[in-house]
């Protein structure tokens, strides 16, 4: 049962990005054997390969930006409501990490932010995703999906929105952490940072 709903989920995040991203993709063949620059988040917003490797994802193996016509969060014509935005897969050698985030500060309220929010958590709630409470809670509201060989958590912090989803790859040894726990202490970096 949790792999089916693992499936949908990692289904759903999939069909979002393409779906919203046009005809661009974010699977493609990985290049290179390790990153060893900075990963750009979002403008202004990057990862190190010491970020990654603290948090317990290990070393990056690759990095698969999104194209130039991804949509985070779209209106009802299809025109991106997200002030910047930001898609992304990182490959490490157990597993994959794919991002999708938007940042609405050129609003002066919240409601678009909020409406992104509940529209990301509404898509996999079905899933099995489910609302943090209490100290399990990253940035101002979060929500997650927790299997042993995959894991997914939604954040708003600020006035940023971002899915995260870690799937364990074949190459995954018994060491490798389970996957919301390198997962949570990635989404509490990123959330400390916007």
């Amino acid at each position: 049962m949790n792999r089916k709903r693992m499936r949908t989920i990692v289904t759903i995040l999939i069909v979002l990005a393409l779906v919203s991203g046009g005809t661009a993709t974010l699977v493609s063949l990985l290049r290179g054997t390790t990153v060893d620059e900075p990963v750009t988040i979002l403008p202004g917003v990057t990862l190190t390969p010491q970020d990654f490797r603290d948090v317990g994802l290990g070393t990056a193996v690759g990095v698969q930006y999104a194209g130039k016509t991804f949509v985070f969060f779209a209106d009802s014509s299809g025109n991106e409501l997200a002030g910047t935005k930001g898609g992304m897969i990182i490959d490490f050698r157990g597993g994959s990490v794919t991002f999708l985030g938007g940042q609405f500060s050129q609003y002066g309220s919240p409601t678009v932010r909020d409406q992104a929010y509940t529209w990301y958590q509404d898509k996999v709630a079905s899933a099995g995703l489910v609302e943090d409470k209490g100290t399990a809670v990253v940035g101002d509201v979060s929500a997650r999906y927790d299997s042993p060989d995959a894991a997914a958590l939604l954040v708003r912090k600020n006035e940023t929105v971002f899915t995260l989803l870690y799937t364990l790859s074949a190459a995954a040894t018994d060491s490798t952490p389970r996957p919301i726990v390198a997962l949570e202490a990635l989404a509490r970096l990123l959330a400390s940072r916007f």
